[in-house]
């Protein structure tokens, strides 16, 4: 459901897998010519719809891994650090929770804070250290879910991705939570004026620009 681990042969020998060894993905060169499109959406964080129907977290990944990987969405080579000090190479495939990340990430971006956002990752990468060595009841790891749980609580509406060709490409989204300030467009348009943006840079800048002007030692 999740995806395929695969290691050995090749592999270990730190060479290019065979074809044969890929179960769940097509080769990008063969996936189809034409690009399929899948809407998911999300409430609190978590994928409860696809293509507007209401299904079970479990049965979306199902159905994506099959979407997904006839378009070769997915492949992955890692080299990483074991708990006992060495390091281990596997090629996996995730079609289905790829997609999924992917959609989660831009729906994440839009409802997110830009401190949320940022911090998030380090979070993350905390609780998948502590459940890949082993340590997935330590009282930090709940704290950790505690903190994620709070920053999901508006991560709410619908991302469709584009599939084609070994790429996962989030073309659209729509949430009732977006961080977005009416009348202002990046870069295009805005609500505030020149002079303020002009007193925003000096201000902001004021600790760079006094460094950089100090005589060097």
């Amino acid at each position: 459901m999740f995806g395929v681990t695969i290691s050995g042969s090749e592999i270990d020998r730190r060479e290019e897998p065979a074809e044969d060894a890929w179960t769940i993905t097509a080769s990008p060169e063969k996936t189809p010519s034409k690009a399929d499109r899948v809407t998911i959406g999300f409430e609190a964080g978590l994928p409860v719809t696809l293509n507007g129907k209401k299904l079970h977290g479990i049965e979306i990944l199902r159905r994506l891994n099959e979407i997904a990987g006839r378009h070769g969405i997915g492949r992955f080579i890692y080299t990483g650090d074991c708990v006992i000090g060495i390091k281990g190479r596997i090629a996996f495939e995730c079609p289905g929770l790829h997609t999924v990340l992917v959609a989660h990430r831009a729906l994440e971006e839009a409802t997110l804070s830009k401190e949320q956002n940022q911090f998030k990752d380090g979070i993350g990468k905390k609780w998948t250290e502590l459940a890949y060595n082993g340590l997935f009841y330590d009282p930090l790891a709940r704290d950790l879910e505690g903190m994620l749980a709070s920053m999901q609580s508006c991560v709410k509406g619908t991302v469709t991705v584009k599939l084609h060709r070994g790429t996962a490409l989030p073309v659209a989204y729509e949430s009732p939570n977006e961080l977005r300030q009416k009348g202002t467009v990046y870069a295009q348009s805005s609500t505030w004026t020149p002079d303020e943006a002009a007193a925003f840079v000096k201000l902001f800048g004021l600790s760079t620009v006094t460094a950089a002007r100090r005589a060097r030692p």
